[in-house]
Formats: C-alpha cells, structure tokens, sequence
C-alpha cells in the first residue's frame, strides 16, 4: 500500500487563485494524498468556490480556524496538521501551484535514499513570466544543518519541503508572529531535529507573486524591527537545539538590529526578554550595559562604540 501524503493548506481571501492550486493537485501522477485545507476568516468568496469544487471529491476536507487559535496561516497549518492522517506531510500555500510529479518525485526521493525530509526546488511566477528562484544556491554541494540555514547558506520556502510525520510530530510552527519568520524557526528546528534530509536540484512548485504576497507586504513595516524581531525569536525557538556560536549570531544580530530602531526613535521589542541571554552568552556587564546603550541611542543617536563593544 502506497503512503498518504497530507497536504495542508492554509486559505485567506483567495477566491482569484485557489482553485487553479487545487487543480494543480488534482493532477498530481502521484495519487494517495489527502489535502486539508483550514480557512483563517476569509471574507471573499474563498470558501464558496472551495466547497464548490470538493463536492463528490472525498480527498478534501474543508475546516475553519477555531475562533480559540491565533489568527494567521501559522496556526491554520498547525490545525490542519493535527486533523491530517498521513505518514508524509506536506504544506502548501493557497496561491501557488504544483507541477505534476510534484509529490511523486518528493516522494520517492525519500525512500530510495531514505531520508527524514526532501527539498524541491521552486521558481517565482508573475503574470505567466517567471521572475526568478526564490533562493539561489548550489543545491549539490550545499551542506544542510542550522548555521547554514541561519545564514540563508542554503534556504527554502514551505512549499519545497516533504517530511515524514514522525518528525513533523516534534514540529510546531510558531504562532502570532510574521508567517515568514515561523517557517524561517520551524526549518532551523528541522535541521536542529535531524540532517538526514536532501535538497533536490528539481524545480517543481511555482511560487506566484502578487501584491498582497507576505514578501511584498511585509516590505511595507520597518524591515528592521522585522529582521530584529525574527532574529530573537529564533534565538528562543531554537534554544534547546542549537550551538552557543549559533545563538550568539543570532543575539549580535539582534542587538545590532535593536540599536539601529533606536536612532529612528523606535523602541525595540523583546529588549528585557534578551537580557538573560546576554548575560548568559556574553557577560553580566554586558547585559547591564545593553539598555544603557538603547536608552543613549534613542535619546542622543549616540552609542555605536558601546554597541560595537557588547557584540564583541
């Protein structure tokens, strides 16, 4: 008996392109799927189109986000993973599409070379033109573990990822914080769980791109306070997984990201909530010293030195 993949799809406001990504999944070569797909509050027509097209389709399963969960795709894919049966899991996004060996090629790749996870490749779509890959790397040669995935060494978007469900049961994406930077911890955590995975050079998801896409959108915030924001919460999602080096990377990061918000009169968050970690990955004087530095910056646009001298 072949293994059932669940795909999970999370759906706001998708009525002009959901329909074209469940039709790229009903073509799949690969057949024994199941595809969960959790609303999060869509006010267009979304749903009436979805419960449309599934009638007399029983690989489908409609639900919505329970009113008591976050907000967000987060907590969509989190929900539809708990209501999921397969032993491969799969999340994809409302808006994108599937080439049709899609699923086969993921799967097979697990288990002709028995890995934990695959990653697929993808390029970006616009109005029928393709605009590029989203990450560009050299998928042969690049080493998979977290300082690599940190960096943007070696990088994927949710949709290129196929796990098997006993890892995915120790993976949760983080919720009420930008969808981007969930999938960005729920890879490092990946990586952090096992490397017995594989990048395959083959492209084989097409990533549309839109002005409501969350890349696009999320370029409208202060990118600063975003990349700060990410920066620490992978430092906390991580914790138990990864290196001293690798939270360190991530707490200079941080600390010089938060300075910078301070000479445009932003406040960064989790200031407090970073003092531990300073203390414990650099010294107590440091820690001490930190809120100094932020106060002096958001008051005078003074303080690089000190900064300098914490991150050192």
């Amino acid at each position: 008996m072949k293994e059932l993949i669940s795909i999970i799809i999370p759906v706001y406001n998708r009525e002009s392109y959901v329909i074209e990504t469940l039709n790229s999944i009903n073509k799949q070569t690969y057949t024994t799927w199941e595809c969960i797909l959790v609303d999060d509050g869509s006010t267009d027509q979304s749903i009436d189109l979805i419960n449309k097209f599934i009638k007399d389709k029983p690989k489908y399963k409609l639900y919505r986000r329970p009113k008591s969960k976050i907000k967000g795709a987060n907590s969509c894919r989190n929900f539809g993973f708990s209501k999921s049966s397969g032993s491969l899991v799969k999340f994809f996004d409302s808006d994108d599409l599937m080439t049709p060996d899609h699923l086969e090629l993921c799967r097979n790749a697990i288990f002709a070379y028995e890995k934990d996870f695959v990653v697929s490749d993808s390029i970006n779509f616009y109005n029928n033109e393709f605009r590029g890959k989203p990450y560009e790397f050299d998928r042969r040669s690049s080493q998979l573990n977290m300082i690599n995935f940190a960096m943007y060494r070696v990088a994927w978007i949710t949709d290129d990822l196929l796990l098997k469900r006993e890892l995915a049961e120790k993976l949760r994406f983080k919720e009420g914080i930008e969808d981007n930077a969930s999938e960005y911890h729920y890879n490092l955590k990946l990586l952090g769980l096992t490397l017995n995975g594989l990048l395959l050079p083959e492209v084989n998801t097409y990533r549309r791109i839109h002005d409501s896409n969350m890349i696009n959108t999320t370029l409208k915030r202060n990118i600063d306070q975003i990349l700060a924001e990410n920066k620490f919460t992978a430092l906390e999602y991580v914790e138990d997984l990864s290196t001293a080096e690798l939270q360190r990377w991530f707490l200079s990061g941080y600390i010089q990201l938060s300075f910078k918000l301070t000479l445009s009169k932003k406040w960064p968050k989790y200031t407090w909530r970073s003092i531990p970690y300073l203390a414990r990955y650099y010294s107590f004087f440091k820690a001490g010293v930190y809120p100094l530095a932020l106060v002096t910056g958001y008051l005078f646009g003074k303080g690089y030195n000190v900064v300098k001298y914490i991150r050192s």
